[in-house]
């Protein structure tokens, strides 16, 4: 199946890649595999490439190449490549404590969707999630698979601070914060795990594409 997209100029070195306006599973899957199949196929000026829920972006050395040249071969990569039915994934395992106090917002989620804490930890437990962008933050990961009994809306203005290693809910996502940050999402836990370590050779441990599974610790 062939799947269509429009190519924009961005600026005179960088070039988007439109997909969708929507968010699909599969297609964020197939965008993954064009990226692949670019880094893979050594193109002559290309840098660097980002992708997210339903786009690109493909950043190129104007020296090198042009944008007409470069974005027919992209486009051929894009038609080359096959929808993927089965699609491998990294699963990582993040170990996540829950905040039972009274006046957090798993408190609210209480509330506000008439289940126990302990039924929503144990719906939020129970799904493998999709990272379907890294943005927002370094390492911060918009993770798609939510079940839809505890879609939550975000804070009707934002913290001032949620620390790092926080979990949060909003809408029809869960996503963790890497840093100290300002933030509107209903914090429901937290984990001791680095999602961003500048020091590190690999300063990610999760990568859009990847999956992550969230496990209950004691």
């Amino acid at each position: 199946m062939k799947v269509k997209c429009d190519i924009y100029k961005m600026s005179s070195d960088n070039l988007f890649i439109r997909f969708s306006d929507k968010i699909d599973l599969r297609l964020n899957q197939f965008i993954k595999t064009v990226y692949n199949n670019i880094l893979n196929k050594n193109i002559i000026g290309f840098i660097d490439g980002y992708f997210a829920y339903s786009s690109m972006l493909v950043h190129f050395d104007m020296g090198k190449t042009n944008f007409n040249k470069f974005k027919k071969e992209i486009n051929t990569i894009i038609n080359e490549t096959k929808m993927v039915e089965n699609f491998e994934s990294n699963i990582i395992e993040i170990p996540l404590e829950y905040d039972y106090s009274q006046n957090s917002d798993l408190q609210f989620a209480s509330d506000y969707l008439k289940l126990s804490k302990d039924e929503i930890v144990s719906i939020h437990l129970n799904q493998i999630y999709h990272v379907y962008a890294i943005g927002f933050l370094p390492g911060f990961c918009y993770l798609g698979g939510l079940d839809k009994r505890i879609a939550l809306p975000r804070h009707d203005s934002p913290k001032l601070h949620i620390e790092k290693g926080s979990v949060g809910i909003a809408n029809n996502q869960t996503g963790i914060y890497p840093l100290d940050s300002p933030g509107g999402w209903q914090i429901i836990g937290k984990t001791r795990v680095k999602m961003f370590d500048i020091e590190s050779n690999n300063p990610f441990i999760v990568l859009p594409g990847d999956k992550i599974k969230f496990i209950r610790e004691k």
